[in-house]
């Protein structure tokens, strides 16, 4: 769901981990170096080790290369990355420092890519940001890669849900944004429609409903392009 800079996002899965993904991952195509930073206002305390976050991946393969920093509900803050496909993914867990107990949000995380090296990185403020301790992570990927925000629930059988916003990235990333799930079991949005209000100063309002009345069930990002003669 997206509501302005915010982007709202249910998963279940059983976890972003060992040699085979489960969860949800939003993208775009980034060709060559660059990063992508978010805001993670919060997450559902439904598993210790649920966590959302921002992620770059080789492709969209479940077991695919990646790397990526998130925010877990009880289990702190963490790099991990699988440094070849569909091998075991790993961590900074042995090496957090206080990450470890940073349980508190909203929260920034970033993930950077230059060359083949990845980096993890977590801020407070957006501004300055604190490295992981792991960073680099020199994984081989091709210069087209995907990125963007990922949710599990860390249990297959629960789903828990992520709110995140000031969503930014740098480098060439193109296409609209796209969704892909890995396991069983993701909840989905009911079927309904979305509107766009516009106000003016004075008080004003026109309301613009968007033409398919189900939007909300949509799996593919599309441009909604409403006529200024319409305002």
């Amino acid at each position: 769901v997206v509501d302005g800079d915010t982007i709202t996002l249910g998963a279940s899965g059983a976890d972003l981990w060992n040699t085979l993904d489960e969860g949800r991952f939003v993208y775009k195509t980034l060709t060559g170096d660059g990063s992508i930073t978010a805001k993670v206002e919060s997450l559902s305390d439904v598993q210790a080790w649920a966590k959302a976050g921002v992620m770059i991946r080789a492709n969209t393969d479940a077991d695919s290369a990646d790397a990526y920093t998130v925010t877990s509900a009880a289990s702190g803050l963490t790099f991990q990355y699988r440094l070849q496909a569909a091998t075991a993914a790993e961590s900074d867990t042995g090496t957090r420092g206080d990450w470890a107990d940073r349980n508190d949000r909203p929260v920034w995380v970033k993930v950077e890519r230059v060359g083949n090296d990845f980096s993890g990185y977590v801020s407070v403020d957006g501004v300055t940001w604190e490295p992981s301790a792991n960073n680099p992570q020199t994984i081989f990927m091709g210069t087209d890669t995907k990125i963007g925000l990922c949710v599990t629930s860390h249990d297959a059988s629960l789903s828990t849900q992520a709110v995140l916003s000031n969503i930014t990235t740098t480098g060439n990333d193109t296409g609209n944004w796209d969704v892909v799930e890995w396991g069983a079991g993701h909840p989905n949005n009911e079927a309904g429609s979305i509107y766009l209000r516009l106000a003016d100063t004075t008080g004003k309002e026109q309301v613009i409903d968007h033409p398919d009345p189900q939007a909300t069930l949509l799996e593919t990002w599309d441009e909604w392009i409403v006529p200024l003669s319409d305002l």
